[in-house]
């Protein structure tokens, strides 16, 4: 709504000036004094000074001029000083003679509001939540400790600040509103019709179907004009309408009100209203029609308004089939309601809803169906009851496609993919598509495509060698008839590589080997196979073109379940049943233990055929030194080898350059948590690797790989991993192997613990140790920190 203010007032430089205020005339000539009077047309205004009329637009007067503007408003030239708030502006006064404001809005005597404005420099609110068309009066005062006097102005609330627009009982109504003969009668039932600040010229009432486009006449009435009229000059030009007497079939209809001029001026503003006796229809509408338009079936509203005469009988039908089933011959507002809803009982209108389900083949209501293709046609009727004097028929038409599209073409498929298309429509006959694809009875998938010219689309997440119906319909408010195409996805094969076995490579290598899937089973060439091997702490996928693949790090004495699968050009078919392996080497017996307690020297048996990692030690003191006597492990048989990895176990430490003596003896195996055998952390890893570092307590950590071997280079120095940082304190370069000194913390515990690694750089790729005397000084480094500090196990890793 629009507040309109009806008083006059002054304004000089942007403020608003009360009556009788004072300007000084030095302050008039740069900047008129504006007198205005809100939503009037300047007809004869003036100003009058000490010596008569003030000349406007030039004149004899040459002290004082005046300008005229758009609306009521006439220019001097003068200034302003503090005053009280004024009638139709509100001016702020200095913050010495205010500390806010208070407004009351009141509506004849009754209190609408009351707001207090704080600050004296507030002077501009906006009043919320008033009624349109009404009258109200608004009472400015400044306060203090206390209130002052008051100013107070007349504002009336308008439809809307600019345009054309009907009112009536206090409410307001859009162009092309509905009403009644029995509640336009007399002057208190008119129809206002408005046009804010502008001033009432030729303005008219004129019957749209009169020939002659004769207006009505305000100030008389007939049988073929029962109407008069009042008409407001300014501020608003508005011409009420209102019946003397019954209307006819012929005086009833549409009417069209033109402001601020008559009809024939192309530039006037027109509005239309139907005045109809009986009953009428004032709406009939379609709602909820479906967005989305793969929930089939689908159900929507029509929706028919009556308004007017309390008896009547009303319907909605669809190519002669009556939908709606009422209780009883008519409907009585009063007495004999039908199921609808009331929206404004002083004009009896009401609203029935009938709910509609289209299948793609009939509409129906409740028990009621109706076949039908291409657009969907629907018809109210409402006639009065019980002469049926006045008969109102609304209909309204519904989109649907009235073809199916052309059937759908395959253009390509796999195991798990169908892609088809069809003949695209125009755009005139359909807004998209929607493909259903059904398997047996049961629907797999539905998409909607939108645009009529994407006629292509690809399904996926289909199963192989799976027949599948593929329907397309085109949609435009709702669904049309469908085309259907049958598919079949290529299979898969459909069984599975026999006789898997593993055979032994090296100490970290084993081959695994399968047969050929059988001939019937391949459902076409067989393009490579898919392994996976897991176990209860890893799982790994892998792929190969060949009947075998090598697999490399499984873990020594570990199990693990294997199953392989057949790929053809439509994808992978089954894995077969998993076996079980138990990753180990079997080896011939070899020599080993001490032959002297004086002696110490090594020799490597390179006939050893499976794996090389078994060595034989001999200890030999080559000068004869006294008091170093070797400890072995007396549990360990001479006949049974020593793997590499295990050798500190059962050896104790020992220094070939100063033959010191063995003077500690190290029982490995007869510790708990002695060794931690691991793999080298990767990226996403490492933060639990250093974790685990600190949780153990581990001393050290012996890397049996080269840096190009591993995953993820754990050790650089100033890297965090979460709360774990880590920084390289020492380092030193030996012969084949690096020693550094770590200094690991944890910024959550506050703990932090140095750890010595050990990187055999050259250990080789194949694992078989060929010259053991790096891997005997790991050994000895890793003892001897272990006798110096005591502590945890030690983590030994490789790539």
């Amino acid at each position: 709504m629009y507040l309109q203010m009806n008083s006059i007032y002054l304004r000089h430089n942007g403020n608003c000036r009360t009556n009788g205020s004072y300007f000084t005339d030095g302050s008039i000539i740069s900047n008129a004094l504006e007198c205005t009077l809100p939503g009037a047309t300047l007809d004869d205004g003036e100003w009058i000074g000490p010596n008569g009329v003030v000349p406007c637009d030039g004149g004899n007067n040459q002290n004082v001029q005046c300008t005229t503007g758009s609306g009521a408003s006439l220019r001097i030239q003068a200034t302003t000083f503090p005053g009280a708030p004024g009638d139709g502006c509100w001016t702020a006064l200095d913050s010495s003679d205010a500390d806010g404001y208070v407004v009351n809005v009141t509506s004849d005597t009754d209190t609408v509001q009351t707001v207090q404005v704080e600050g004296s420099s507030n002077n501009t609110i906006t009043l919320n939540g008033l009624r349109e068309l009404t009258t109200y009066s608004i009472t400015v005062r400044a306060y203090q400790q206390l209130l002052g006097p008051a100013s107070t102005i007349s504002a009336f609330t308008h439809c809307q600040q600019e345009g054309i627009y009907l009112g009536y009982n206090g409410n307001c109504y859009t162009n092309g509103s509905y009403f009644w003969d029995t509640n336009i009668n007399g002057v208190t039932g008119a129809i206002s019709c408005v046009l804010p600040g502008a001033s009432l010229t030729t303005g008219q009432w004129v019957r749209v179907a009169d020939p002659n486009d004769d207006p009505v006449d305000c100030n008389g009435d007939s049988a073929s004009d029962p109407f008069r009229c009042t008409k407001v000059t300014s501020p608003d030009a508005t011409i009420n309408l209102y019946r003397t007497r019954g209307l006819t079939e012929t005086t009833e209809g549409w009417y069209k009100c033109c402001l601020p001029t008559d009809c024939s001026d192309s530039n006037t503003n027109i509005i239309f209203a139907n005045i109809f006796r009986f009953a009428e229809i004032e709406s009939f509408t379609v709602a909820d029609l479906p967005s989305d338009m793969t929930v089939y079936p689908q159900e929507y509203k029509l929706n028919c308004t009556k308004i007017g005469f309390r008896q009547y009988s009303i319907s909605m039908s669809i190519g002669g089939t009556t939908l709606t089933n009422y209780p009883g011959s008519f409907c009585n507002d009063g007495s004999n309601s039908c199921s609808g809803t009331v929206l404004v009982s002083s004009s009896n209108t009401i609203r029935y809803t009938v709910t509609i389900t289209w299948d793609g083949m009939t509409v129906s209501s409740g028990s009621i169906s109706q076949s039908t293709t291409g657009d969907q046609m629907y018809q109210c009727r409402v006639a009065d009851h019980p002469g049926a004097a006045a008969i109102r028929l609304r209909n309204i038409t519904i989109k649907v496609p009235a073809t199916a599209p052309s059937p759908p073409t395959e253009v390509n498929k796999t195991a798990t993919t169908i892609t088809v298309n069809w003949t695209a429509l125009d755009s005139s006959d359909a807004d998209g598509y929607v493909v259903n694809v059904t398997s047996d009875t049961d629907t797999v998938q539905t998409v909607q495509v939108e645009g009529s010219s994407n006629n292509t689309i690809t399904l996926n997440g289909l199963r192989g060698r799976t027949t599948y119906s593929i329907t397309v319909r085109a949609y435009q408010q709702l669904l049309g008839p469908a085309s259907t195409i049958s598919v079949q996805t290529l299979p898969v094969p459909s069984g599975w590589p026999s006789s898997i076995q593993v055979l032994p490579v090296n100490s970290t290598a084993n081959n695994l080997t399968w047969n050929e899937v059988n001939c019937s089973e391949r459902n076409g060439l067989i393009t490579g196979y898919t392994v996976i091997i897991s176990n209860s702490s890893i799982t790994y996928n892998l792929t190969s073109t060949e009947r075998y693949i090598i697999l490399n790090d499984l873990v020594f004495g570990s199990e693990y379940n294997i199953s392989v699968a057949a790929v053809n050009s439509v994808g992978r078919g089954p894995f077969s049943d998993p076996i079980e392996v138990k990753i180990g080497i079997e080896y011939e017996a070899m020599t080993m233990g001490a032959t002297e307690s004086t002696d110490l020297y090594t020799t490597i048996n390179d006939a050893v055929k499976q794996d090389a990692l078994y060595a034989n030690v001999e200890v030999k003191n080559t000068n004869g030194g006294t008091g170093a006597t070797p400890a072995f492990d007396p549990l360990i048989p001479k006949t049974c080898p020593v793997s590499i990895s295990d050798l500190g176990t059962h050896v104790a430490s020992y220094h070939s350059d100063t033959n010191a003596a063995f003077n500690q003896q190290y029982q490995g195996y007869r510790e708990k948590r002695a060794f931690i055998i691991a793999q080298s952390p990767m990226e996403n890893t490492v933060r639990d690797f250093w974790k685990m570092i600190l949780d153990y307590k581990v001393s050290a950590i012996v890397m049996l790989c080269g840096e190009e071997d591993c995953c993820f280079p754990y050790w650089l120095s100033g890297r965090k991993y979460d709360e774990y940082g880590l920084e390289v304190t020492n380092e030193i370069n030996s012969n084949g192997y690096t020693e550094r000194m770590f200094k690991v913390s944890s910024d959550k515990e506050a703990i932090s613990r140095n750890v010595l690694q050990l990187q055999v750089a050259d250990w080789p790729q194949d694992g078989v140790v060929r010259e053991p005397r790096t891997v005997l000084q790991v050994i000895d480094d890793v003892i001897h920190r272990q006798q110096k500090i005591g502590g945890g196990p030690v983590v030994v890793h490789c790539r």
